[in-house]
């Protein structure tokens, strides 16, 4: 493991290029599953799940109370899975409105890999796999998906690379993208600073954490890396969700989204 990269917090202009450790494929072992159960506790704490949820309900119209379009089954792709906890809630938000979404989850190191598949025995509808969103062909037999979903993985990725890798998600998607990503602001970095120091022991996380604020975005970066993506603005919004989160949708049907959000 790296030594603690020197973060530069007054500079908040530009996303950082600083490394997170868990970037490493190669980490694994009792400090990497408490890292991975820590953030599926901030996500718990801090909302982390609402933008995810409420972005694949509303593309698979099950977001109204009763829906007027019920499909009973669905497939999604989950990019960058970790502890695959927000597809399992993911999951369960579908199966509380009648329909089975059937999730692949993947991600690039096999250690956070086998962490999801221990973790999700009760959920058969979800299949971790190891696996490099840049490496799936979309004409590939089977490759395309309802929808594709990304929840903390975009600020991982260089500007070029998030071009790349939103272009790859919007091509495997049928329906649609959604994208949960994190608001590059003082509060976030200051704030999750003061709660990791009197809520997480683990290093990696109180390392990691504010790397992940400073790599975050501003809402004009967001809305530019998109377009430089190929998605269509008139069918793309982009919304803020406390706290401190963006929730970046394109919605490849008929019917034009507006950006919206705070």
């Amino acid at each position: 493991m790296k030594a603690p990269t020197a973060l530069r917090p007054g500079r908040f202009a530009c996303r950082s290029s600083a490394d997170e450790w868990m970037d490493d494929p190669s980490i694994g072992g009792p400090e990497l599953e408490a890292a991975l159960r820590q953030l599926t506790r901030i996500n718990r704490l801090l909302g982390g799940y609402a933008p995810s949820v409420a972005g694949v309900l509303g593309l698979l119209g099950l977001a109204a109370p009763h829906p007027s379009v019920l499909p009973r089954t669905a497939r999604l792709l989950d990019v960058g899975t970790g502890a695959a906890d927000t597809p399992r809630r993911l999951i369960e938000a579908c199966a509380a409105r009648g329909t089975v979404l059937h999730v692949t989850a993947i991600d690039l190191a096999a250690h956070t890999v086998a962490y999801a598949q221990r973790h999700s025995a009760a959920h058969p509808s979800l299949n971790a796999v190891q696996a490099d969103l840049l490496a799936i062909d979309a004409d590939a037999p089977g490759a395309r998906f309802d929808v594709v979903h990304a929840a903390m993985v975009l600020h991982h990725f260089r500007d070029e690379d998030a071009v790349r890798a939103l272009a790859r998600m919007y091509a495997l998607a049928e329906i649609g993208v959604v994208v949960n990503d994190l608001h590059r602001h003082p509060l976030a970095y200051w704030g999750f600073r003061a709660l990791a120091a009197v809520a997480f022991r683990n290093r990696m996380i109180r390392h990691d954490g504010p790397v992940s604020v400073l790599r975050g975005f501003r809402r004009a970066e967001l809305r530019a890396l998109a377009a430089r993506a190929g998605w269509p603005m008139d069918r793309t919004r982009l919304r803020w969700w406390p706290l401190f989160r963006w929730q970046l949708v394109a919605d490849k049907r008929g019917t034009a989204a507006h950006t919206a959000g705070r």
